[in-house]
């Protein structure tokens, strides 16, 4: 009976510790091989068939005269000239609403029918006025005619033209109102009436909202919809006080939008605020823009501006060189000073910067941690070795 508690007790223990260290193994074994999966970013290596399939360049950082930039951040704007608020000229019920939202127009096109009978009124008055107007004309030709063949009064005459004045000026000033409102004068004269009026377009631009619907009452203050001219935005920058004196009229601004990788404008500065804010503590530089077709702009998209405030020799690399994660901007070195082709294996090491002025093809870097500037850096196909690294080793 002791023998066989004894045989129990040693059967088990070995099964514990084959439970304890099968698990401890697998666990180990996953961990090299994580560990043989991840590439340390301070050392990618390289072989040479590798390097000549990508087509890796290397070049020096190099000292070039660039423009000192100012950064500052704002939004893009629309002045006032390039949004619009279309509200009937006349009260009534909408009949027609010819756009919707997000669509292109031009300045002129017809928006929306607007239907009031009560303004057949101010037609009808037109009209009158029209025959007024040509029987005084006539009237005043007679008494012309009369006078010429000395049988007319100059009295007569006179009147005659004083009346043709006068409800000509009458027919000018009714003419102006029915134009106001969309209709034409001319169908009007020939007795032609409308109850139905157009809505036009001020500007050219975009719908940005309509408010307006069928059977809707219309009246002069409320919009039935906006328009956004957003072909002429703008941007707005806020410059802190002590910075103001380097900001120049005409210089050059690169504009990036802070929610958008990739989208880069440039503009110049085409005014200064006079104001001062006290909330931001800075004043709004006004930026002229002419971005590509092929790039969507929108009023209020935050953006951040670099101002030319002047040139200056700074360190610099060829602007492919430079990969960009998400906020961060990066370039690689080769750690041996030698050629590409002298050995087997090369290894590589990615560096952090921070990127200034852009001109003729180089940017500007600051190194965020120290490096030996003497070390080769990829000049081209580093995206290469950004693949390779990915997300590894960053903060």
């Amino acid at each position: 009976m002791k023998k066989n508690l004894l045989i129990i007790l040693a059967v088990g223990v070995i099964a514990f510790t084959a439970v304890m260290f099968i698990p401890s193994n697998r666990a180990n074994s996953g961990e090299e091989e994580e560990t043989e999966d991840m590439v340390d970013d301070n050392n990618i290596p390289l072989e040479v068939s590798q390097i000549a399939s990508v087509g890796l360049v290397t070049g020096q950082i190099e000292e070039r005269i660039l423009d000192q930039t100012l950064m500052a951040n704002g939004r893009l704007v629309l002045r006032a000239q390039n949004v619009a608020e279309v509200a009937s000229k006349v009260a009534g019920i909408v009949q027609k609403v010819l756009v919707v939202e997000g669509q292109k127009v031009a300045k002129g096109q017809v928006l929306a029918m607007v239907e009031n009978p009560d303004i057949v009124v101010l037609q009808r008055e037109y009209y009158q006025a029209c025959k007024e107007t040509e029987f005084a004309k006539a009237e005043m030709e007679r008494q012309q005619f009369l006078q010429s063949q000395g049988a007319g009064l100059g009295k007569n005459l006179q009147q005659a033209q004083a009346n043709y004045r006068i409800v000509q000026s009458k027919q000018t000033g009714i003419a102006r109102q029915l134009q106001q409102f969309g209709v034409n004068p001319k169908s009007v004269s020939k007795g032609v009436f409308t109850t139905i009026f157009p809505l036009i377009a001020p500007i050219a631009g975009i719908v940005s909202e309509v408010t307006g619907s069928l059977g809707s009452y219309a009246d002069m203050q409320t919009p039935i919809m906006k328009l956004r001219n957003n072909d002429a935005v703008q941007c707005d920058l806020t410059v802190f006080e002590r910075d103001l004196p380097k900001v120049k009229v005409g210089a050059k601004v690169w504009i990036t939008l802070t929610n958008q990788e990739g989208v880069r404008v440039e503009g110049v500065v085409s005014g200064i605020n006079e104001n001062f804010n006290e909330d931001s503590k800075g004043v709004l530089v006004h930026v002229k823009i002419n971005p590509p077709r092929e790039v969507r702009l929108f009023d209020g998209m935050y953006v951040t501006g670099l101002i030319a405030i002047g040139a200056n020799k700074v360190q610099a690399v060829p602007s492919e060189a430079i990969v960009k994660e998400g906020n961060k901007a990066y370039i690689f070195a080769h750690k041996q000073k030698h050629s590409l082709h002298l050995k087997k294996t090369h290894h590589f090491s990615r560096h952090e910067v921070k990127v200034g002025a852009e001109n003729n093809g180089y940017t500007q870097i600051t190194m965020v941690h120290p490096m030996d500037m003497s070390l080769p850096i990829v000049v081209k196909n580093s995206f290469y070795l950004a693949s390779m690294v990915g997300n590894h080793g960053e903060e």
